[in-house]
């Protein structure tokens, strides 16, 4: 539920970005890259910060009236709500000047958004750290998450489908003249989201003293005990010396390519390779994302019968088979027909790929629930560096007379991508040990004064080559 705007937005972003601004606003698909890689570093470059903000907490009067927690979601829910419109509009001012003057417009509305998207996805995600430190209830939780996505994904196709159908021919490709459907549909997607948060909010309050009542529960133990371990607050040097960090996020990075690469450009693939009418590029994107809402269903179960290893290679299996299919597809049939099966394969992969990862790096994360935010804060600075800078390379040598260009751009980018992400997680000796920050705290009764703290370096296992 706090997620819902986000997952709306982000759905918008993904899938019809490219297309809106390359097929009806008319800007070339090097500049197009541009927006993508203005938005994906902004939204880089602030989640790490806004994790670090809110493991720390934020003002008193917040903290104690909000969370800290909460009010950075109250903060990136109303940069959203705000910007998000005027990324799908067109550019009043700038309507008739060239392609550079509609880019800096376009790139102050989508700065602002990615921000407050930063904001809500990195508190949201902290949150399922907070509120539980058991693995199978964090994937659990990780797994209704990415169902949601799924679901809103769903929503916001269906919409555009029914949109398409009112305001344009269906079987007419996308053009200038769909911009009011595109505005229309962002109208729905505001007030459906905003009214979800403000009902996250209220449902699911954060008690700010709940740490602070563990932590004194700990220190009451420790006077009789000697000693207590629990998580504390590290500078951002300090969690970013942890080789394993950087491993896990190469996975979670690769991870993204893949989900990000069918979200974004299969309706390129299908806008420009297969010639597709406007209705497809909804109904296509809606049978993978049905498919994902269904997997993602499975996908905690799959890894507790199986393990995290298996369901990933299930997943790279289903998301090769769709990468060799896309590659060799052709002809009437599966432009309209057999794509459909594709969208499947493509809606498996990314459903066990994603909370396979996801888990992985709670897991990770453990009960480090004072360095969660950060620590995601760095996972989503990966995807979103790596991920724009691989969007904006693929539209700027975009060969304009090359029918198949975005057909191997698909395959190569998610069919790579996967592969390593298996190779990587196959070399990792799992579960993985998380984080434990153990402090130990004496008191000098005589002299009033605390001694502190020892680390306790995090594992690094990883298996040799020939057991991988």
């Amino acid at each position: 539920m706090g997620h819902v705007l986000n997952d709306l937005c982000a759905s918008m972003w993904f899938t019809y970005a490219l297309v809106f601004y390359t097929a009806v606003i008319g800007i070339s698909h090097s500049m197009a890259g541009v927006l993508m890689i203005v938005g994906q570093v902004a939204d880089a470059i602030s989640t790490p910060i806004i994790g670090t903000l809110s493991d720390r907490g934020s003002t008193k009067l917040t903290k104690a009236k909000v969370g800290k927690r909460k009010s950075w979601y109250i903060v990136g829910t109303v940069l959203v709500v705000c910007a998000k419109p005027f990324m799908f509009s067109p550019c009043f001012p700038c309507k008739n000047s060239m392609d550079g003057i509609k880019v800096l417009y376009y790139s102050a509305f989508i700065i602002v958004f990615q921000i407050g998207w930063a904001a809500v996805q990195t508190i949201h995600l902290a949150m399922v750290a907070d509120l539980t430190s058991n693995e199978k209830e964090r994937t659990f939780l990780l797994s209704l998450r990415n169902t949601m996505t799924a679901f809103c994904n769903s929503a916001t196709y269906i919409g555009q489908l029914i949109l398409i159908i009112i305001f344009a021919k269906p079987s007419e490709r996308v053009s200038e003249s769909d911009i009011i459907s595109f505005q229309v549909l962002i109208g729905m997607i505001v007030t459906v989201g905003l009214a979800t948060s403000v009902i996250f909010l209220i449902m699911v309050p954060e008690d700010p003293t709940r740490f602070r009542s563990h932590s004194l529960e700990s220190s009451s133990h420790s006077m009789e005990s000697g000693s207590h371990a629990s998580s504390v607050h590290q500078s951002p040097v300090k969690i970013l010396a942890r080789f394993m960090l950087h491993y896990i996020g190469l996975i979670y990075l690769n991870v993204r390519l893949f989900v990000v690469a069918v979200q974004a450009l299969l309706t390129l693939y299908l806008h420009e390779s297969l010639k597709a009418y406007a209705y497809e590029l909804a109904t296509v994107p809606l049978v993978l994302n049905i498919t994902t809402f269904v997997v993602s269903l499975l996908t905690g179960v799959v890894n507790e019968l199986f393990g995290r290893k298996t369901t990933f290679m299930f997943g790279t299996i289903s998301g090769l088979a769709a990468c060799v299919w896309t590659y060799f597809g052709e002809g009437e049939l599966y432009a309209h027909g057999l794509i459909y099966v594709v969208a499947t394969f493509y809606g498996s992969a990314c459903a066990l790929l994603q909370i396979t990862a996801l888990a992985l790096i709670a897991e990770y994360i453990g009960e480090d629930i004072n360095n969660g935010a950060f620590i995601y804060g760095y996972m989503s600075f990966l995807d979103k560096i790596s991920t724009g800078v691989t969007l904006a390379l693929i539209l700027n040598f975009h060969n304009v007379g090359c029918d198949r260009y975005f057909t191997c751009s698909v395959v190569w980018c998610c069919g790579c991508s996967s592969v390593l992400a298996t190779i990587l997680l196959c070399a990792l000796k799992t579960p993985v040990e998380p984080i434990f920050i153990h402090t130990e705290q004496s008191k000098d009764r005589s002299k009033g004064s605390f001694s502190d703290t020892r680390l306790v370096k995090d594992s690094i296992k990883i298996q040799p080559s020939h057991k991988s």
